[in-house]
């Protein structure tokens, strides 16, 4: 499943020119596919792909690289844009024709 975490910050999906709901249905993912659930006591935190585990120490050394005191969504963004395909989030980038190379720019006014 493509990350389209990102997409819920209004600034970042403004940077894209692209909104959650875009991006959904560019992977096929209508609003009636949620299903509600109830978290039980017992329930396992979700687990995180190996695409999505490498992107949050990139994350960090972009944040540290230009000396923010916290990972932001930007600095997620910026390392999701790295990932080549067939990462999920590579494939939703082509799917949505975001050019990825002016990215980084406008990043840097966040």
């Amino acid at each position: 499943m493509p990350r389209l975490g990102v997409l819920h910050d209004p600034e970042i999906a403004m940077l894209l020119g692209v909104d959650l709901e875009t991006a959904r249905a560019a992977i096929g993912i209508g609003i009636a596919d949620f299903n509600p659930t109830v978290a039980t006591r017992k329930s396992k935190p979700a687990q995180l792909s190996a695409g999505a585990r490498s992107v949050l120490p990139r994350s960090l050394a972009l944040a540290t690289a230009e000396q923010a005191r916290q990972i932001k969504t930007k600095h997620l963004l910026l390392a999701l844009l790295e990932r080549e395909q067939p990462d999920p989030a590579a494939v939703l980038l082509a799917r949505l024709q975001i050019d990825r190379s002016d990215v980084p720019t406008k990043a840097a006014k966040l």
